[in-house]
């Protein structure tokens, strides 16, 4: 099945960048998404119309102490993630237990957990 190719008025193409320029969307995408409209098309006619300078641009600026304390993060990140992994590894390992344990003298592993908890 062939694709159906749009083709939008200028009136229109100039109504969506109007509305970016003023702020009723934030991005191309967002307008796009308003419209269902793909946001390159959108890029395209901002571009085309004069709007081109609108369009969101980011840029990423960043101090030695910030890409420091970035990386610092980064790795306290990946060392809670394996503190996180160890304790939940040492939890499974320790339900297992309980369950071997109470199999072996025929008791059940919650009622045995809630009579711990209880005191």
């Amino acid at each position: 099945m062939k694709m159906q190719q749009m083709r939008y008025s200028d009136a229109f193409k100039l109504h969506v960048c109007n509305e970016l320029k003023d702020g009723k969307w934030t991005s191309t995408r967002e307008a796009a998404r308003a419209y269902n409209i793909r946001p390159l098309t959108v890029a395209n006619w901002m571009d085309a119309l004069g709007f081109g300078h609108l369009r969101q641009r980011i840029i990423h600026v960043s101090t030695p102490k910030e890409i420091n304390e970035e990386a610092e993060l980064k790795a306290e990140i990946k060392r809670l993630k394996a503190q996180l992994f160890d304790v939940m590894l040492d939890q499974r390992i320790e339900r297992a237990a309980l369950k071997v344990a109470c199999e072996q003298i025929g008791a059940d592993p919650e009622t045995y957990r809630k009579a711990v908890l209880q005191g």
